[in-house]
């Protein structure tokens, strides 16, 4: 497997990649997890952070052995009981899996979420940074973009998945009793677009 997910030299590749891991893990403890999931390891720096920062019971999920995950499976068949876990987090990982097995990945993901889900996907999608004395912020341009980072096998608004596409098939398999909280492009590295959904508490 490509070093990329363990190496300093990515991890440390930009400002908004650290900027990212912060969003990972502020989304994540916004949901009050007693246990967290993340499938896909990657660089290990948010599981480093919510186990020796937190009281938060991490475990992990990976195809890879070298990374070390509590769990060695896939996505597409979790080793897990329903709502075994009360958040779920996937970072910048069910592009790496054939377009066709996102509905599949996802409804595995939230049969096994008590609480809460949280993911990040590329969104290849062109943006303008508009930079003024008191505010910031992107504007989206239209068009799919038709070349894809390496490893990736569909992007938001890579041809052949486009935004509306992706989401489609997003709502599609979200359950009842969950609901979208928010959906966003961070700011400083808009590349990466935010999901974060919980279940609807019962009054």
């Amino acid at each position: 497997m490509d070093d990329q997910f363990w190496s300093w030299k990515y991890l440390s590749n930009s400002k908004p990649t650290w900027i990212s891991h912060f969003h990972q893990v502020d989304e994540c403890l916004k949901t009050n997890p007693d246990s967290i999931l993340e499938i896909g390891v990657g660089t290990g720096l948010f599981g480093s952070v919510i186990k020796h920062f937190t009281n938060v019971v991490y475990e992990s999920l990976d195809i890879t052995p070298e990374l070390k995950p509590t769990y060695i499976a896939s996505v597409l068949n979790l080793p897990f009981s329903d709502n075994s876990f009360d958040t779920i987090c996937c970072f910048q990982v069910l592009e790496h899996l054939p377009f066709e097995d996102f509905e599949t990945a996802l409804r595995q993901i939230f049969r096994c979420a008590k609480n809460a889900v949280v993911l990040s996907l590329p969104n290849a999608g062109r943006v303008i940074k508009i930079k003024l004395p008191k505010i910031k912020f992107n504007i989206e341009l239209f068009g799919l973009r038709q070349n894809i980072y390496s490893g990736h096998m569909w992007e938001i608004n890579y041809k052949g998945s486009p935004k509306k596409i992706v989401e489609k098939k997003i709502y599609n398999i979200v359950p009842v009793g969950w609901e979208l909280k928010k959906s966003y492009r961070v700011d400083e590295n808009p590349y990466h677009h935010f999901y974060v959904f919980s279940k609807i508490k019962s009054e």
